[in-house]
C-alpha cells in the first residue's frame, strides 16, 4: 500500500506533513517537517516521526495541544499548522 505523505485527509499531522506549531510557556514558534529517522535534521527543520515531539504531533490538528514529557517538565505545544 502506497501512504501518501503530508497531512491526513483530516487535516492532521502525519508523515511527510509540514507542521507549525506554538510553545504555550516560551511563546515560540517552529515550523517542522515530519520525516524518517534516517531523514533526520532537526536544524533544518526536519523532524523524525519518532522523535518525542514528532511522536505527540503526529496525528494532531490545528488548534491542538501535543504534550511532551521533558527532563524540564511537560511541554505544551499549539499546533497552528498542517501542511
Amino acid at each position: 500500500e502506497v501512504v501518501e505523505a503530508g497531512a491526513g485527509t483530516d487535516g492532521s499531522a502525519r508523515f511527510g506533513a509540514t507542521v507549525t506549531f506554538e510553545d504555550e510557556r516560551t511563546g515560540k514558534t517552529q515550523t517542522v517537517r515530519l520525516v524518517a529517522s534516517h531523514d533526520a535534521d532537526p536544524s533544518a527543520g526536519a523532524l523524525s516521526i519518532e522523535s518525542p515531539i514528532g511522536a505527540a504531533l503526529n496525528g494532531c490538528g490545528v488548534g491542538q495541544i501535543a504534550e511532551v514529557g521533558t527532563p524540564k517538565g511537560v511541554r505544551r505545544l499549539r499546533i497552528t499548522a498542517v501542511s
